[in-house]
């Protein structure tokens, strides 16, 4: 009862937290309610945020970038393949999704392409491969520098400086204890958004896996007769679109 009180407080509502931006407050709420105690609210929420925390496990946050790319190094080497380089994108928040991007460049036999994109899948984050390009330095030869795009999600960053100052001005007898409480429902409602949503990211991973890899023979098998030594695979709406020469 915690969380939808300390919201009906704020009078925000659920598209508020996700865009993070300042929402409507309604003041006149606070006197249709019985007294509420902000220290346990904030310790309760704590714990529920704990307890979700370690409840989810498809969310990739900053700190788990490096155990990924890590990981990718050595799916490489696996494949007989090179890494030369990651680049990250963190892209606009999706309703309780904000898509993370992984951009992995590898240099290698393009025949050994399928399994390290086929490695990547095998990690605890539910993964999705979106583009996949090679391209051969030399024409005619079987060695080829490819760009690997995949996408991973984790949920929305909470604004808590905005929270802490809309939480003190909504409980100005204990403008700390107000602004903590506000910040941890925050926090907690958007753990719970991307928890209800993380069993469809698990379902989209293995529907891009099964995808990608029906495709990718086809794709790296035009390469040869590429007229200029490309290949692009993107996935699009549930399907592929393969291109054998860059469009601009």
């Amino acid at each position: 009862m915690l969380l939808p009180l300390l919201l009906a407080a704020a009078g925000l509502g659920a598209l508020g937290w996700f865009v993070l931006q300042p929402g409507p407050t309604a003041k006149d709420h606070l006197l249709e309610m019985g007294p509420l105690d902000l220290g346990q609210a904030s310790r309760v929420l704590d714990a529920e945020q704990e307890a979700l925390l370690d409840r989810i496990t498809a969310a990739l946050q900053p700190e788990y970038q490096s155990q990924v790319a890590a990981l990718a190094g050595l799916q490489s080497q696996a494949a007989d393949l090179r890494m030369e380089g990651i680049l990250w994108r963190v892209l606009p928040a999706r309703g309780a999704l904000v898509p993370v991007e992984m951009e992995l460049t590898v240099l290698g036999q393009y025949y050994d392409l399928p399994i390290l994109v086929d490695g990547l899948y095998r990690q605890a984050w539910p993964v999705e491969v979106r583009r996949i390009v090679a391209e051969t330095p030399k024409l005619g030869t079987a060695t080829v520098q490819a760009t690997i795009l995949c996408r991973f999600h984790r949920p929305p960053r909470v604004d808590a400086e905005w929270l802490e100052t809309e939480g003190a001005d909504l409980f100005p007898d204990q403008p700390d204890l107000g602004g903590q409480a506000l910040t941890d429902a925050a926090r907690v409602y958007v753990l719970e958004a991307f928890d209800d949503a993380s069993p469809g990211l698990e379902a989209a991973s293995q529907a891009n896996h099964d995808l990608v890899m029906m495709h990718l023979p086809r794709t790296l098998h035009q390469l040869p007769q590429s007229p200029v030594g490309w290949v692009e695979m993107v996935v699009v709406d549930g399907g592929v679109v393969i291109s054998d020469e860059p469009s601009d």
